[in-house]
């Protein structure tokens, strides 16, 4: 998850002489590298917030586009939250990361084996076969012991998540 924590902004684009500096609200972000629940959590927790503009992440060629829409957003007073599979050390080397503040991640998991069924079970087209499910069983270890917080989306219905995903943002929020 990514959060844009409350800062001025002290970089080659600092304010002139006499100008107002930049404010750079918080704007938290989902990771789920499952790509189960993000879409669901994003909206039902940007539902239960009413105050986070929300968007998904795609190809890498766009994640420092979203780092200047969250700039953008920022700038207007207004926090948001990225939801998307991604990897922290993705987002450092982008052009646009000096412009926004800290950021913090919240990951979306659950247990291999939970995940390996979750996997099976999407459609034959998407070619999860055992070799692919067992790098990405790698891939959600790795986040498992790089980021927190950490839910447990198998323990939690969508709502429960969205719920927690929610207070996670709003204590950030308030900082």
């Amino acid at each position: 998850m990514i959060a844009l924590q409350p800062g001025v902004h002290d970089g080659p684009l600092a304010p002139v002489d006499g100008a107002a500096p930049l404010i750079q609200p918080p704007s938290p972000g989902v990771v789920d590298p499952h790509r189960q629940h993000e879409l669901v959590v994003a909206e039902l927790a940007g539902g239960v917030l009413g105050i986070l503009q929300v968007a998904e992440l795609g190809w890498d060629r766009w994640q420092d586009t979203w780092l200047l829409l969250a700039h953008g957003i920022a700038l207007n007073g207004r926090a948001i939250v990225l939801c998307g599979s991604l990897q922290p050390e993705q987002l450092e080397p982008l052009p646009a990361r000096p412009l926004v503040g800290d950021l913090l991640f919240c990951n979306l998991d659950c247990p291999d084996e939970v995940l390996a069924e979750r996997l099976r079970a999407r459609p034959a087209w998407r070619s999860w076969d055992e070799q692919r499910i067992a790098e990405h069983q790698r891939f959600a270890a790795s986040l498992r012991s790089r980021i927190e917080p950490t839910l447990d989306t198998s323990t939690y219905s969508v709502e429960e998540v969205a719920d927690r995903v929610a207070r996670w943002v709003a204590g950030h929020l308030r900082h």
